[in-house]
């Protein structure tokens, strides 16, 4: 998980060009989750494990979505 939406990106690319593979990466905008609201990040942290726990991660790239519960 990362909010770095700058510098990632290119890594994934030059990665999949490359074939290489990833474990899986999460991004999350701090628009949406700020940083510093630990409830929220948690929350969407919990939702979005609950709702994808069982998907195969290997060159997964997802954004965290704000959630309500």
């Amino acid at each position: 998980m990362t909010y770095d939406q700058k510098t990632i990106p290119p890594i994934l690319m030059e990665w999949a060009l490359s074939a290489r593979h990833h474990i899986g990466v999460i991004f999350v905008d701090k628009s949406t989750v700020p940083s510093e609201n630990i409830g929220a990040l948690t929350q969407a942290l919990i939702t979005f494990y609950d709702k994808y726990l069982s998907l195969e991660w290997t060159d997964v790239v997802m954004f965290l979505s704000p959630t309500t519960r």
